[in-house]
């Protein structure tokens, strides 16, 4: 099963779901949501503890879907953090403990391809919310992939996304990027360990461990408590 973005066909503008029983047969290609994956940028799928499997799209929609894949089982619902929208693209979610934590994408600036393209976060107790403030991931971790490998580290993937070639990583902590989209990831992708923290009280912590990937920096329009 797999997710194709900006797939035409068979159902036009925005992507689709894709699933086969044999990825050497083409035959065996079947795209059971029809419709219901027009028009969805940067989908991504979720499966909770009980079996349900969730789309979320557009930072941020979700909703859950049919049995087999057959198309969306009820109206979507918004969700975003308390206090702003989570970013405008890659939204993302992952149930670490009793948590669940949408992932989203957003320029340091709130000014498209301007600054350094960083990951953020919020938490619920429930999936569709209401979810806590938006929280500071990583520096030009934007559009990444967290996953946990099998001896219990968490990663974040990251690729280059910037108007010029990848800067130095020398002081970028304290570099203001705000001229134009720069970032210090190289072509191709790269892969950056994430620490990831449950708390007494349930609710997660998530930080880049490198410093050049942990630190806001001087051009990030929100504030963060670090």
């Amino acid at each position: 099963m797999g997710i194709c973005t900006y797939l035409p066909e068979p159902v036009g503008n925005g992507a689709n779901l894709i699933i086969a029983d044999h990825a050497d047969k083409n035959d065996s290609f079947a795209f059971p949501m029809g419709d219901d994956m027009r028009d969805k940028h940067d989908p991504s799928l979720f499966r909770d503890d009980d079996g349900t499997w969730y789309l979320t799209w557009s930072n941020i929609e979700i909703a859950p879907l049919k049995p087999d894949f057959q198309g969306l089982a009820a109206k979507p619902v918004h969700i975003d953090p308390s206090d702003r929208s989570i970013g405008h693209e890659g939204a993302t979610i992952r149930k670490i403990g009793k948590k669940y934590v949408l992932f989203g994408t957003a320029w340091s600036t709130d000014d498209s391809r301007k600054g350094s393209y960083n990951l953020y976060y919020c938490t619920a107790d429930r999936i569709t919310g209401p979810y806590s403030e938006r929280r500071f991931a990583g520096r030009f971790l934007g559009h990444g992939t967290p996953f946990q490998d099998k001896k219990g580290q968490w990663w974040c993937t990251a690729f280059f996304n910037g108007n010029i070639a990848p800067v130095s990583k020398l002081g970028i902590q304290n570099r203001d990027l705000s001229e134009t989209a720069q970032t210090i990831n190289e072509q191709g992708t790269t892969i950056v360990p994430l620490e990831v923290k449950t708390g007494k009280d349930g609710d997660v912590y998530i930080r880049a461990i490198d410093p050049a990937y942990a630190v806001p920096g001087p051009d990030e329009a929100q504030r963060f408590q670090l």
